[in-house]
């Protein structure tokens, strides 16, 4: 098969990070609250217990992300401002010892630019607004499946 664009070959063999995308937690119905709903704070701490133990999964097949990349949005008032996708990882980030990596909500290139920065073994959790993420996967400029 063909060794995609941005996998690099030593010795004859394939080095591959793995970059993995999700939508942030529940927002508010309230839309000046910035943060997580309930719902949304389970959920992120469940994220995160996922994890601790270091294993591979469907979600990370080679084992919990070592990179956390999310989307940040200051407005100028609380309805034009999101923290959510910054805290739907925060637990996730603690359990790790992870530190999060941030870009604006609007730059779909934020995950392209840091691919070369990825070491073989690594998964980049890309976490960002739902709207963004077909934007960004595009960007990437896989194939389309088969």
């Amino acid at each position: 098969p063909p060794v995609p664009k941005y996998a690099s070959v030593r010795g004859g063999k394939v080095d591959v990070a793995y970059v993995a995308f999700i939508r942030h937690g529940e927002r508010s119905q309230d839309k000046t609250v910035t943060g997580l709903t309930e719902d949304g704070k389970r959920r992120s701490g469940y994220l995160a217990h996922c994890v601790k133990e270091g294993v591979r999964s469907l979600a990370f097949p080679a084992g919990p992300p070592t990179r956390l990349l999310v989307s940040h949005r200051e407005g100028a008032d609380a309805q034009h401002t999101s923290y959510r996708p910054h805290d739907t990882v925060a637990p996730m980030a603690r359990s790790l010892g992870l530190e999060i990596e941030e870009a604006d909500m609007g730059d779909v290139y934020a995950p392209l630019r840091l691919l070369p920065t990825l070491r073989p073994g690594d998964t980049m959790l890309v976490v960002w607004q739902h709207w963004h993420l077909p934007f960004m996967i595009n960007a990437l400029g896989l194939p389309p499946p088969q």
